[in-house]
């Protein structure tokens, strides 16, 4: 895809004038005199090596940014690992340098752009003293001696997944993602993790099993999907949130999964056009503060009128994949807005509503599955069993086809004009609505060319021998987004 392109449409989305520029302002507010990168807050003057790794990672991860701008805060972060993979500590925290969370971040910021490493033997170094830390468990703690946890597992899988994709050799990676595999897959059976947790150990499995190191299970698919629908519910909205993760260790130490930044994990098995995609990207474009150039970060530093440098840097990177993500969609900033408008503000639970008759259900169901993997919000009954279960159905479907829907599609055919419910009570709805809408809601593929009592027979149709279920969809689509751009 058009590097350029997408650079383009996270700057609109953004409104900044180029993305390079602001990737540069966030390297020249995050260096610091002595070799030190900021913390959290810019202006605070205090360095974190943990930070310094974010910040290299979210930028060296956006292909928008060159080198020209990577390259100074590459060689700081370079200079803050010693011969002995050791990392330099936070000012205010002496133990800090030997934290997972520092040791990964770096190794992985520096991976990002590997051309970038001065010394391939200090990244041995760093690698091999993150390796030393992990548990007998396969997690990793924060530091030796405390109790292993996903998020301090987290970036290690990721540093070392990228280190073997790029051919480096870790000694022992390979075994030791093996075994972590298994600590991540116990923790998403038992039930240890929160929703959060939940998000971060799918990405961390999936870039495992791209190295070999674990196998696909159908059980923990299962549970992905069930996790993605968890994320947002209608009605209630988003429902993972920022995570303060806290070691009670003298000094206190803390992190925080900060919820717009889980977009990076869940757009692999998200549409932009979906609730989730849509609402998460749109709080990580809102949450930009456009008079200070930067993110201020999770909620705790909302008040304090500054950008946070970890936050920033990572949220750019997010903002360019949500960027690239639209273009592959093919949808421009204007109708994100427009699609992140109706969303907010639209009383309907469902951009599409599917009619059909039993006889029917294989062509209903790829229909289906191709205006979900859209990103639209489908009733088609399979899903909804849990709704559907104990309620009186003569009610429940009147009110999905003629108020709780944008549009319906409906499969026609002699099993649709014979069916107790698609041919009786639902059509019944989609009437009632087409003649107080007056047009533009039922969407007719036809199977068989029969005549259907109350349905015009200038209405437009799409029919089964001219066109596919999957075309029929993507002109659903399209007519969807047709919308979006006269909104």
């Amino acid at each position: 895809m058009d590097v350029a392109s997408v650079a383009r449409l996270a700057a609109d989305l953004l409104g900044v004038p180029s993305i390079k520029a602001l990737a540069g302002s966030q390297v020249s507010r995050a260096l610091l005199p002595h070799g030190r990168v900021e913390a959290h807050e810019y202006g605070r003057q205090q360095h974190s090596s943990a930070s310094a790794g974010g910040v290299l990672m979210g930028l060296s991860g956006s292909r928008a940014v060159p080198d020209s701008v990577v390259a100074p805060l590459g060689a700081v972060v370079n200079g803050l690992v010693d011969d002995e993979g050791r990392v330099r500590s936070h000012d205010g925290d002496t133990e800090s340098g030997d934290s997972t969370w520092a040791q990964s971040q770096i190794l992985l910021g520096l991976l990002m752009r590997p051309h970038l490493v001065a010394r391939q033997d200090k990244l041995n170094a760093l690698a091999g003293r993150m390796l030393s830390l992990r548990g007998v468990d396969g997690g990793w703690p924060l530091r030796a001696g405390d109790v292993p946890a996903l998020a301090f597992t987290f970036y290690p899988v990721l540093a070392l997944v990228r280190a073997l994709e790029l051919g480096i050799r870790v000694d022992g990676a390979q075994e030791a993602l093996c075994v972590t595999g298994r600590f991540v897959e116990d923790g998403l059976r038992s039930g240890r993790f929160g929703l959060e947790e939940q998000v971060m150990a799918h990405l961390a499995l999936e870039r495992m099993l791209a190295v070999g190191c674990r196998t696909t299970s159908q059980d923990l698919v299962r549970h992905r999907t069930q996790m993605v629908e968890a994320c947002w519910c209608a009605g209630t909205g988003l429902q993972i949130h920022d995570q303060p993760v806290t070691v009670s260790r003298q000094p206190v130490w803390h992190t925080i999964i900060w919820r717009p930044l889980l977009y990076l994990c869940l757009r692999r098995w998200v549409s932009p056009l979906s609730a989730l995609g849509v609402f998460l990207g749109g709080e990580l474009v809102d949450s930009f503060d456009r008079e200070i150039a930067a993110w201020r970060g999770p909620a705790a530093s909302v008040n304090l009128g500054v950008g946070s440098s970890w936050a920033s840097a990572l949220a750019l990177r997010a903002t360019m994949e949500f960027a690239r993500d639209l273009c592959a969609a093919g949808m421009s900033a204007t109708e994100f807005r427009a699609r992140h408008r109706q969303l907010s503000a639209e009383s309907y639970v469902y951009d599409v509503a599917i009619s059909f008759a039993g006889a029917d259900r294989p062509v209903a169901e790829r229909i289906a599955h191709r205006l979900k993997a859209a990103g639209l919000r489908v009733f088609y009954d399979r899903d909804q069993q849990h709704i559907l279960l104990g309620e009186d159905l003569a009610e429940l479907l009147h009110n999905t086809y003629f108020a709780d829907s944008r549009f319906a599609v409906t499969v026609i055919s002699k099993a649709f004009l014979a069916s107790k419910w698609a041919g009786n009570w639902e059509f019944k709805a989609v009437l009632a609505r087409m003649q107080k809408q007056h047009g533009g809601y039922a969407l007719p593929y036809v199977m068989e060319d029969v005549p259907v009592p109350g349905l015009s027979p200038t209405l437009g149709y799409v029919a089964a021998a001219n066109f596919t279920a999957e075309e029929f969809a993507d002109l659903v689509v399209r007519k969807f987004r047709g919308q979006l751009r006269s909104a």
